[in-house]
C-alpha cells in the first residue's frame, strides 16, 4: 500500500514509510479498512491488541491529495454509493479486484508479480 501511495503521489517528499506502513497494518488488523475478499481469519494476538499505532495527525503530516487522485477517488465513492443503493450486497473492491491482475499482466507486470498474486490468493483461502 505505501509504494502505491507514493507512485499516486500521495505522500510528501521525505515522509516516514514506516509511520504510514503501521497505520495502515494497523487499519486493516482493526477492521478500519475491510471488504469481503480481506476477512480477518484469525483472533488478534495479544501484542496486536496491546500495539499503539502512530497517532493520525503523525501519520497526515506525511500524506497529500493530488487533484488526479481526488478525482478518481470522488468517482470510486459516487459509483459504489449507486451500486449499493441498487444491490444492499454491493461492493466496489469485490467487483474489480479479480480483473487488476489480468490488467496488470497486460500492462507488462512480470511474472514476480503474477506468483505473488497466487501467493496471496493460496494464503487468503
Amino acid at each position: 500500500c505505501v509504494q502505491a501511495m507514493e507512485k499516486l503521489g500521495a505522500l510528501k517528499k521525505g515522509a516516514d514509510k514506516s509511520v504510514i506502513q503501521k497505520t495502515i497494518e494497523n487499519n486493516f488488523k482493526t477492521g478500519k479498512v475491510k471488504s469481503k475478499r480481506s476477512k480477518r481469519k484469525r483472533e488478534l494476538t495479544e501484542e496486536e491488541l496491546n500495539f499503539k499505532p502512530p497517532s493520525q495527525s503523525e501519520t497526515m503530516k506525511y500524506l497529500q491529495l493530488p487533484s488526479q487522485l481526488a478525482f478518481v477517488a470522488r468517482a470510486i465513492t459516487q459509483m459504489s454509493g449507486v451500486g449499493s443503493m441498487l444491490d444492499k450486497e454491493y461492493e466496489f473492491i469485490d467487483c474489480v479486484a479479480e480483473a487488476v491482475p489480468e490488467l496488470q499482466m497486460k500492462r507488462g507486470a512480470g511474472i514476480g508479480y503474477l506468483a505473488g498474486q497466487v501467493f496471496k490468493n493460496f494464503m487468503r483461502d
